[in-house]
């Protein structure tokens, strides 16, 4: 049986084997695990080695319906983007053609384009994950809203389940609250925590993109204002991303490179080993759909300060397994700073934040997606 998948996500073959971003692959990797083809309507690229925080896929026979890359983000892209939309559309077209199962991820420009023209296919079952934030009165681009508005309408997206993150209560039966996983039952394994002290020197720790969106210039002020209440800590930021000469501007203008350590992207390997050594996770996004990042902090005991969007209250349930503070420096020091003078009410904290988020394993997440394929 054939899986049909449309994304904007860049694939690439290397060395024989097909490559994308980590935790997509991990996913898509359950989603097709009972099916003997995959086709994958996407962007496309050979020869290029692949990234660190990129994996390969395990499917073996997959079938590529490429698209060019393409976007919107400003005027000339969008004018070469309009060129090719003949093309496009006749290669979604083609994709949704494609006997099998259709699976469409959101949002995106390739989900923008699958999701208006699949309304011309209301008898194909089908599956929306929408990755981005649910809430409707979050500010999100035009597109995010026509997209979300399209899979929730039952007379548009007929014969299909969307799964999102925070469902809301206004939303009809076909929308599906769904979650995120990344470890196995067998990565539950037990580690001595480190306290979380002001007697001791904290490790924090921000794990994203290097983007406007995710705010990576406030993570590093708020290890600022900590050295400025004395407070022994050190920084760890994994990703990269267009801020990254922001960030190499403003640690050298403050002279913070020896509590600053920027690591690129790196392993998931190497990410768990710096989650189960730190002790705070400083998440001051804007915008978000599940955090991944959060989850897997909590998974190793690390205390997410993150900001109240989208599920984040509900994952950290609403104070109780994590720090939900307003996106500003000194606030989130502060906020560190009183769990520092709190043994008891932290280490509470990081215990709960473990059993919720060790709820949500691979295991788990491939049973509940048979539900959607049977």
């Amino acid at each position: 049986m054939n899986f049909v998948v449309f994304t904007h996500v860049t694939h690439r073959s290397f060395d024989g084997k097909i490559y994308a971003y980590g935790p997509y692959v991990r996913e898509m990797n359950l989603w097709v695990k009972e099916h003997d083809q995959l086709t994958i309507v996407s962007p496309f690229v050979e020869g290029v080695a692949p990234d660190p925080i990129e994996s390969s896929f395990e499917c073996l026979n997959i079938r590529f319906v490429r698209l060019p890359l393409f976007s919107f983000i400003d005027f000339n892209n969008g004018i070469k983007s309009l060129l090719l939309l003949p093309f496009l559309t006749f290669q979604i077209f083609r994709g949704l053609l494609s006997k099998g199962h259709l699976h469409f991820r959101l949002p995106g420009n390739v989900g923008l384009l699958s999701t208006i023209l699949q309304v011309f296919f209301p008898f194909r079952k089908k599956t929306f994950k929408y990755a981005g934030n649910w809430h409707q009165t979050s500010l999100q681009p035009l597109s995010y809203r026509l997209q979300r508005l399209i899979a929730k309408n039952p007379l548009l997206t007929h014969n299909a389940q969307v799964l999102v993150y925070g469902k809301m209560t206004d939303d009809a039966n076909h929308v599906v609250d769904f979650y995120t996983a990344t470890y196995t039952e067998n990565d539950k394994s037990e580690f001595a925590l480190k306290p979380v002290s002001n007697d001791e020197s904290i490790r924090l720790i921000y794990v994203g993109a290097l983007s406007k969106g995710k705010r990576p210039l406030l993570a590093v002020q708020v290890l600022e204002a900590l050295l400025k209440n004395n407070v022994h800590a050190q920084l760890y930021v994994c990703g990269d991303g267009p801020l990254l000469n922001t960030l190499v501007d403003y640690i050298r203008e403050k002279n913070l490179e020896s509590n600053v350590h920027l690591t690129g992207n790196i392993k998931r390997s190497d990410v768990d080993l710096l989650l189960q050594g730190s002790h705070f996770l400083l998440m001051p996004s804007k915008s978000e759909g599940w955090p991944k990042a959060v989850a897997e902090a909590m998974w190793w005991g690390c205390i997410p300060v993150a900001t109240a969007i989208s599920c984040i209250p509900k994952m950290l349930d609403y104070g109780s397994r994590g720090i939900i503070v307003n996106p500003d420096a000194p606030a989130m020091a502060a906020a560190i700073m009183e769990l520092l003078n709190d043994f008891e009410r932290s280490s509470k904290m990081r215990t709960e934040a473990m059993i919720w988020s060790r709820q949500y394993t691979l295991e788990r997440m491939q049973k509940d997606i048979q539900r959607f394929l049977a």
